[in-house]
Formats: C-alpha cells, structure tokens, sequence
C-alpha cells in the first residue's frame, strides 16, 4: 500500500504516524545509498519465511521488469548491508499496522450489517402482510 516506496503511502494509510516516519526515513538512506527501498522490501518480503504472501503493484513496464530482476536475481552483497542496515536503525521496533484502523471497519461492517437486517425484516413484514393466509 506504499509504504515502503520512494513515494510514501497514501494519506488514508492506516499506519501509524512513528512507522510512515520510520519508513520514509528508511526511503531516503536507500536512495543516499544508491539503491530503492522497493527493491530491498520486495527482497525481503519474498525471502522471509514467516511472510507467507507478497503483493506487489506495478504501475509501469519498467517497475515491472525491476520488480523480476529481483526476484530472479536478487540483490547485491551491498545492498544486503543496506538492508541490515534499515532494518536494525529504522525497524527494530515492531512497526506493524494491524489492529490500526480495525475498530472503524467493525464498527462500518455492523452499521451496514443493521441495515441489511432492518431492509430484510421491512421485506418480510411487507409480504407477511399481503399473504391472503394470514
């Protein structure tokens, strides 16, 4: 979602203030250090046993053909070291996103949830009273 990329995620990114900060800072020693952080966070992401699934956006040829010279190359030793090097000063931290943003999706899911009960219940009533049965 951006994140990790030269340019930062949306505004409504759920993450929080102290990881967008920490990511982008991460960003900009990448490109001090002649590499991109998209590069080192796909190589991470496809190489770390505990992420059982990667997504990845492209939004041109050339991201595309980036993106498989990594997964089919890999990285360089050097930028292996840049790699240690984020992940012990930026992210030694457990910047995750999960549970950020939750409660306003449960508490959306219910609203729509109350709605569809009360549409049904209304559709209900409605042909119960024009049954000739009653």
């Amino acid at each position: 979602m951006g994140l990790l990329t030269n340019n930062g995620p949306p505004s409504w990114h759920s993450a929080k203030p102290e990881t967008k900060e920490a990511a982008s800072k991460a960003a900009e020693y990448c490109k001090d250090q002649g590499t991109s952080i998209e590069r080192l966070a796909l190589y991470f992401s496809t190489n770390e046993p505990r992420i059982q699934t990667t997504l990845v956006g492209c939004q041109t040829t050339a991201e595309l053909k980036k993106n498989i010279d990594v997964l089919r190359n890999g990285i360089s030793q050097d930028e292996k070291l840049i790699l240690a090097t984020i992940r012990e000063k930026y992210f030694n931290e457990n910047h995750t996103w999960e549970g950020i943003g939750e409660d306003k999706y449960w508490t959306k899911v219910k609203k729509e949830m109350d709605k569809a009960s009360q549409l049904y219940w209304k559709m209900q009533n409605a042909t119960t009273a024009t049954t000739p049965y009653n």
